[in-house]
């Protein structure tokens, strides 16, 4: 890969990781306290939200600073190493993470007890909003780490193929 490609992504990296770290201080606090208080099924879950929240971003900043670490690697021959894998099977751990959470959430709020429909039934879009959130959330961070599966079996074979090599030579 080339050396400018590598410098950016790293510094790009360390760029939505310190606003990660913002939002986690700041904006993901901030914001939930401010819909519980005008929503009485966001106040019902606002800690676990913010909990969620947090984590989740916690998720993101690991699979960033994994893949830091895989760009500086390509740089050399450090890609096609056995190092790589521990890597990419961190990047694999941090979307199941971030999948298990999404679940976890919405398992923790389906035993939250019923509130009373509200007269203008925004409650109900509430519920649904977070169950459609959390399924997404779900969905696309098992679909994420589904996709680096498959490209560590890719990554597997092309280390194979480069030890392979190495001997040959």
């Amino acid at each position: 890969m080339n050396r400018a490609v590598v410098i950016l992504v790293q510094i790009c990296t360390i760029f939505v990781a310190s606003f990660c770290i913002f939002f986690q201080v700041v904006v993901i606090p901030q914001a939930v306290t401010a819909e519980a208080a005008l929503d009485p099924v966001i106040a019902q879950v606002e800690g676990r939200l913010i909990v969620m929240g947090i984590l989740g971003l916690v998720c993101v900043q690991v699979v960033l600073i994994a893949t830091a670490v895989l760009a500086q690697m390509s740089l050399g021959e450090g890609i096609f190493s056995r190092r790589a894998f521990a890597w990419v099977d961190l990047v694999i751990a941090a979307c199941l993470a971030a999948s298990a959470l999404c679940v976890g959430f919405l398992i923790s709020t389906a035993w939250l007890p019923a509130l009373p429909p509200s007269a203008d039934g925004a409650g109900d879009m509430t519920d649904v909003s977070l169950l459609l959130f959390c399924l997404a959330g779900a969905a696309t961070a098992l679909g994420f780490a589904m996709v680096v599966f498959v490209m560590r079996g890719l990554l597997r074979r092309a280390v194979t193929l480069h030890e392979e090599l190495a001997e040959v030579v």
